[in-house]
């Protein structure tokens, strides 16, 4: 099962996926203009990771990480009983992997021979590549998804803009993406780490994905 949902999952196009990072931002759906923040967003998270490569050269994921000065370090789990957190970027300089998500989620890549699939890639690497992003937005006022804001409200002159949580992660999705020159959009790891905790849940998800087919 989990085999047909990864390759129908390969097949979804990056702006199913920016709608559906939307959908799960908490006033995603006060934004008019999702196509084009889609856009630039991406356009975002793949111009620095070209820009980390044009620097350093082709290499390990965690090497990027070593020559930007970050700290890895890796953890059973995210110690709650609330919510599954695969990674996480701590301010100002430290990436926290949970490994009981990535253990678990790499024996069915290795029992449902996944790897080919997902072209050889190392989960971790991928939710390392992630949060290195969001170390590299943590560090810059004027990238593209820090200064994007949407307005919320105002009154005469008086008015409240807030930041996007959904431009930031499309932008780490296609950093990620380019990074490690994967051939689909990284957003299927959602999916695939929540699956060996929840079938359900992994199901609902993939669902949740299927139906922004078109959304815009």
């Amino acid at each position: 099962m989990i085999k047909e949902l990864i390759d129908e999952l390969k097949t979804i196009d990056e702006n199913t996926w920016g709608a559906y990072i939307f959908k799960r931002d908490p006033i995603g759906n006060r934004v008019a203009e999702k196509e084009d923040i889609i856009e630039k967003a991406g356009e975002c998270g793949r111009r620095e990771a070209a820009a980390l490569k044009d620097k350093y050269g082709y290499r390990p994921c965690r090497e990027y990480a070593k020559c930007l000065g970050l700290i890895i370090s890796r953890y059973e789990d995210c110690d709650s009983k609330d919510y599954i957190l695969f990674a996480r970027f701590n301010a100002p300089d430290r990436i926290s992997i949970y490994m009981d998500s990535v253990n678990k989620a790499e024996e069915i890549v290795k029992e449902e021979n996944l790897s080919g699939l997902l072209d050889g890639v190392k989960i971790e690497d991928v939710l390392i590549a992630h949060e290195m992003f969001h170390f590299i937005e943590s560090r810059d006022k004027e990238i593209y998804t820090r200064k994007k804001r949407v307005k919320l409200w105002n009154i005469g002159p008086i008015k409240y803009t807030s930041g996007l949580v959904a431009a930031g992660e499309i932008a780490a999705m296609a950093f990620a993406r380019e990074l490690l020159s994967l051939s689909y959009y990284p957003g299927l790891f959602d999916i695939l780490l929540l699956w060996p905790h929840d079938e359900n849940k992994a199901k609902v998800l993939y669902e949740e994905v299927h139906a922004m087919k078109g959304v815009k």
